[in-house]
This record gives structure tokens, C-alpha cells and sequence, in this order.
């Protein structure tokens, strides 16, 4: 985790008194860092499959990072899908990604 410091200026101005301008200054700090994960199995193999006959997998996807992290699915294949476009997992916790294929 690394720390970070840094400022948000705010500024405005009131409708009431015309250009009498309000700025606001906030000092925010913050931990952050890079999220990592690890995905188990690498390589699934679905064996032989007929044509309009499902076959599901599973990987199970670790955060390996500090702190929490979302991790999000994205696939652009017309015979893999999944169900969960998005995993929300907790600083060193795993969960499972259910694979559907359907040729």
C-alpha cells in the first residue's frame, strides 16, 4: 500500500451577491495501490462438444491485493459466456467464475 496526499479546490460563486466568488480548499489523504489477481486453473479443457450442447467450467478468480477490488468480465465470443459480468472480492479472498460454452 502506498500512501498518497493530495488537495480538491473547490470554487464558486453565489447567485445573491453577484461575483463575490466562495473557494474552498480540502487536504485528503489515501492508501492505495495496484489491484492484483490470480486466476486457477490457466488452461481449461472442455473435451469434445456438440453443436447446441452446453458445457460448463468453472475458475476460481483471487484478489491478491490489500484491498478490495472489482474485477470485470468482458468477453467477445459468440459460443463463451459467463452469467457474472462483475466480481466484487475482498482483500485476499477468492470466488468462483462460472463458464458456459455453447457452440
Amino acid at each position: 500500500l502506498a500512501r498518497r496526499t493530495f488537495r480538491v479546490d473547490l470554487r464558486g460563486r453565489t447567485r445573491a451577491l453577484g461575483r463575490e466568488t466562495l473557494s474552498c480548499s480540502v487536504a485528503c489523504r489515501a492508501r492505495v495501490c495496484v489491484s492484483r489477481i490470480a486466476v486457477a486453473p490457466l488452461r481449461i479443457n472442455l473435451g469434445d462438444c456438440e453443436i447446441q450442447t452446453r458445457k460448463h467450467a468453472a475458475v476460481v478468480v483471487n484478489n491478491l491485493s490489500d484491498l478490495p477490488t472489482t474485477v470485470i468480465v468482458s468477453m467477445h465470443s459468440k459460443v463463451l459466456s459467463t452469467s457474472t459480468p462483475e466480481l466484487r472480492l475482498a482483500p485476499h479472498a477468492s470466488l468462483p467464475l462460472q463458464l458456459e460454452l455453447l457452440p
